[in-house]
């Protein structure tokens, strides 16, 4: 297995916006040192996609921050 390989994720606007709140959320919050990682490197795995998504997050150091979560969430709910 070739573990330096780039690969690419396809993702909309909305969900980067959307995981990308999740995920720093749980780095505040706590929640990611409970989780059930099986081994460091799940954990490492998680740190990279939050350093990848977040300057995808156009609004991520804007005071319309919660407004573009907001409108994220509800472009994912069906």
């Amino acid at each position: 297995m070739d573990a330096d390989r780039r690969q690419e994720v396809v993702l909309t606007y909305g969900e980067v916006v959307v995981l990308n709140d999740l995920l720093h959320r749980w780095e505040a919050d706590g929640t990611m040192v409970g989780l059930p990682f099986a081994v460091h490197a799940e954990r490492v795995a998680v740190w990279n996609l939050t350093a990848a998504l977040e300057p995808l997050v156009n609004e991520v150091f804007d005071e319309n921050y919660d407004v573009a979560v907001e409108d994220a969430r509800r472009s994912l709910t069906p």
